[in-house]
């Protein structure tokens, strides 16, 4: 990591603008490293992402690089007004901007789904940052429909982040607990153990019917389904990624991203940020240990590792239904 850390700071921590020598004005561009980091992320979505997703479009989306002072806009169809286009550059534009606060997210610009993230810090281990931006290059991937929207009647006020879901009520705690030990043993069990895999099924949809029967209100299921589709199949998708980056023969990253980033090792990424301890046994403590909004992204990738035991071909029909019917379908395929 220090190895790292000081390649980073040799390479600027002003990131993303210069000053002109004489002028004192500032001239956004891409620095030398952040276009490759863009580059890496096309890459490795590019070469690992159809092995999970056949349909993966070969089209690279829209991508916005938060700097300090600036958004970086590139690969956009038609970019709204107010960014300027850059120099010396293809389809890259800027513009600036106040807000210097860290993102990592995927939002409609001028209407096309684009991944927005903030240019790494000094400390960032760059093929971390790779797989993050990845991550959100798979919600361009997904779509902005919703699988289920409990964003409607009193809740319309709210958003994905704001939703008051009850994750301090005893009650819907007690259920997530009950539901994540069941998602854990089938995420984790032998893809040919049909025995063990149909017996656990089993249990799910009573922890089904237990849930709704004990929610006060519909849209909170709703909103618990929804963040499963989406965020949980999005941290299950760029754990493969990582796993896939990290298999021996798998994968090579671009020479400059070699050259640039010396140390980064996602091998290395695999094993200590993205391994079974870190990132698969959080699955079984939803409900304890593991509270708030993010204990739906474990389930939800809890969930799609148990369908790549349960119903292997869950991906062709992941756009119709919502992973508990995925899971449904599995069970009774199982069970004949």
């Amino acid at each position: 990591m220090q190895r790292t850390v000081l390649c980073w700071t040799m390479l600027g921590l002003l990131l993303g603008a210069r000053v002109e020598s004489g002028s004192g004005r500032t001239v956004v561009e891409l620095s030398p490293h952040e276009r490759v980091l863009v580059e890496e992320v096309r890459h490795l979505a590019a070469t690992l992402a159809p092995t999970v997703w056949a349909d993966w479009p070969s089209e690279f989306p829209p991508f916005v690089l938060r700097t300090r002072g600036h958004e970086i806009l590139i690969g956009h169809p038609h970019p709204p007004s107010g960014f300027v286009a850059l120099p010396r550059e293809h389809s890259v534009w800027a513009r600036a901007t106040t807000d210097t606060g860290d993102v990592q997210a995927t939002y409609p610009v001028n209407g096309v789904a684009t991944a927005v993230m903030s240019a790494p810090r000094a400390t960032d281990d760059p093929a971390i940052w790779v797989l993050k931006a990845a991550h959100e290059v798979f919600h361009c991937y997904q779509g902005t429909a919703r699988i289920r929207n409990p964003l409607v009647g009193r809740f319309a006020v709210y958003d994905d982040l704001s939703f008051p879901y009850p994750y301090d009520d005893p009650t819907q705690t007690a259920g997530l607990r009950l539901e994540a030990e069941v998602v854990f043993g089938l995420a984790t069990a032998a893809a040919n153990d049909a025995a063990f895999l149909a017996s656990q099924g089993r249990l799910l949809p009573l922890v089904w019917r237990l849930q709704r029967a004990v929610s006060s209100e519909p849209e909170f299921h709703d909103y618990k389904l929804f963040t499963e589709w989406s965020e949980g199949v999005a941290r299950y998708t760029e754990r493969e990624l990582a796993r896939l980056a990290a298999t021996p023969g798998r994968y090579r990253p671009t020479p400059e991203f070699v050259r640039t980033f010396p140390g980064a090792d996602y091998d290395r990424v695999f094993r200590e940020h993205y391994g079974d301890v870190n990132m698969v046994n959080p699955i079984r403590f939803v409900g304890e240990g593991v509270r708030g909004r993010g204990g739906f992204y474990y389930l939800g990738m809890g969930k799609a590792y148990a369908l790549d035991r349960l119903n292997p071909t869950w991906r062709t029909a992941y756009r119709q239904h919502t992973l508990d019917e995925l899971l449904e379908f599995g069970i009774e395929r199982l069970s004949r």
